[in-house]
Parts: structure tokens; C-alpha cells; sequence
């Protein structure tokens, strides 16, 4: 019990140290992105699909170079795939499974952020860590015209992310920016139930709104 009031006053002290010494920064940023999905290429194969997410930002800057970035929202991702084998029946020789999945997404996340402090092109460079919570982690596939769904993904995508783009400020006072950038994510975790090793990677393109206070 102690140690958790000492890592409360410390985290406290420490948030209102932050807040009072630089501005805090507020917006809400899109992406589009390029997603891909892997397990076990041997047996799977899984086409890349386009999916879009809408974040809530909440920065702290730190110091002149470095800030702390929050970050939560909603992710909507795409999976489409098949499974074939051949099998020993001379009535159905290959069985041919097709894959659908559109998985929506809780997206939260923390980066750690690099830029310029000063200009009209500013250029940052964001590494984190990201969390996302499936609704519903289950997988529709087809054979022979049927549909079936199965428990297949982890409910938790543990990612690691990487951020980069350049801000502009907009008016006199720069409170006002507007953040284009590019965005990687990959998952850290085992997505899929079972001994296939599943993973999945996405590519994004990411504008920001931002406000000081």
C-alpha cells in the first residue's frame, strides 16, 4: 500500500509540475491506413486490406524537445483471407476455406515525442507503445457456401508504434497546428488462438488538429 500512495504522489507532483510549466496541447488526429495480416504463409494467405481510426490526443510537453503523448480511439480493421488443403476424398479433393473479419477496435496508446521547438516547419519523430481491445474477436469463414464463426483472435493487440511528420503552426500565436505524418504500427503479441504465430502490420497516413492551452 505504501508503494502504490508513493507512485501516486510521485505521478501527481510530477502531472502538475508538467501542466504548470509548458502549455498543454489538445486535438484529434485521422488515419487511413494499409494493414497485413500473417500466419503461417504456408497454409494462409491473407490480402492486404485499407481500415481508418480516429484518435483523441492529450500532450504534455516536458521540455522544449520532448513531450508526452496520450492517445485514445477507435480503429476499424479489415481481414480477408483463405485456407486451402488437399485431401485424400476423390469427391472433394481441396477444401477451400474464405476468411472474413471486420474488427472494431478500442485504440489506446502512449508516445514519446521529438520535435523542433521552434519555426514554421516543424519536424517530430514519435516512438510508443500502443493497446487495442477487440468487440468481437471472432472470425466468419465460408466452405462450400456455408458460414461458420470461430473464437480465432486474442482480444488485446499489444503494439509497438512509430510516428513521424512535420507541424505547422497556424497564426500569430502558433496555439493553432495542423500535423501531417506517417504511422507504423506492429503487434507485438500472438493474435491468433492456437500454435500459429499471427501478426499483423499497418501502414498509415495520419493528420492531426491541434490547440495549445
Amino acid at each position: 500500500m505504501l508503494y502504490k500512495n508513493t507512485f501516486f504522489i510521485v505521478f501527481y507532483l510530477f502531472f502538475s509540475f508538467s501542466v504548470q510549466a509548458q502549455n498543454v496541447y489538445v486535438g484529434l488526429q485521422g488515419e487511413f491506413f494499409n494493414s497485413s495480416f500473417s500466419v503461417d504463409a504456408n497454409l494462409y494467405e491473407f490480402e492486404p486490406q485499407t481500415g481508418f481510426g480516429a484518435r483523441l490526443l492529450c500532450r504534455l510537453p516536458l521540455t522544449d524537445l520532448f513531450a508526452l503523448q496520450f492517445e485514445a480511439g477507435y480503429m476499424q480493421r479489415k481481414l480477408r483471407g483463405e485456407y486451402g488443403f488437399e485431401t485424400n476424398n476423390a469427391l472433394d479433393p481441396f477444401v477451400l476455406y474464405l476468411y472474413s473479419a471486420d474488427q472494431n477496435i478500442i485504440d489506446l496508446g502512449m508516445t514519446f515525442r521529438f520535435q523542433r521547438p521552434a519555426g514554421k516547419v516543424r519536424p517530430y519523430f514519435a516512438p510508443g507503445f500502443g493497446v487495442g481491445m477487440l468487440n468481437d474477436p471472432a472470425l466468419t469463414y465460408t466452405r462450400d457456401g456455408s458460414w461458420y464463426r470461430s473464437r480465432t483472435f486474442a482480444k488485446v493487440d499489444l503494439n509497438v508504434l512509430f510516428e513521424g511528420g512535420v507541424v505547422f503552426p497556424l497564426g500569430e500565436g502558433g496555439l493553432w497546428a495542423v500535423e501531417p505524418g506517417v504511422r507504423y504500427a506492429l503487434t507485438l503479441n500472438n493474435l491468433k488462438e492456437g500454435p500459429s504465430e499471427a501478426k499483423h502490420r499497418r501502414f498509415g497516413l495520419v493528420v492531426a488538429v491541434t490547440r495549445g492551452f
